[in-house]
């Protein structure tokens, strides 16, 4: 009887061991590409983020909101199967359309920044993004601002 308390200690004391994945870490957003489509504005963009964690991870979606001078512009939801090297940066391509009477507010200058690129605006995403680490799926909190020149 006494090996199998000693296997089931050792089964715990792996467990609690082991610790939970860190979130990966925004970095950036590159290759901007807006469009105009009829009455939508369409952004397509990479998102740079590093994965701090020892083990390599398995990125399976996103939902997230993006703010764009704190006004919430659209929501992402998309589906992904990545997998993400160990302490490694990594780019995971997104895309969301919008109305252009999100741009409410100084509308003329907002449009003339987004296609002239003049203007730095504040790009925020808040929501998570589910990843598979140790043969688990975990949804992770992302909230990240950048100042983008669009």
């Amino acid at each position: 009887m006494r090996p199998l308390h000693c296997l089931y200690f050792l089964f715990l004391l792996c467990l609690l061991s082991c610790a939970k994945p860190q979130p990966p870490v925004f970095k950036n957003v590159e290759n901007i590409q807006i469009s105009l489509e009829g009455k939508q504005i369409s952004l397509q963009a990479d998102a740079l983020l590093f994965n701090p964690n020892a083990q390599g991870l398995k990125l399976k979606g996103a939902q997230l909101e993006l703010w764009l001078d704190g006004e919430e512009m659209g929501k992402i939801d998309e589906v992904y199967d990545l997998s993400i090297e160990a302490e490694s940066a990594f780019k995971v391509p997104f895309a969301v359309k919008f109305p252009v009477s999100k741009l409410k507010g100084g509308f003329l200058q907002k449009a003339l920044s987004f296609f002239g690129g003049k203007k730095n605006m504040e790009a925020e995403f808040r929501g998570f993004v589910r990843v598979k680490a140790y043969g688990m799926m975990l949804k992770i909190p992302i909230k990240a601002k950048q100042k983008v020149k669009i």
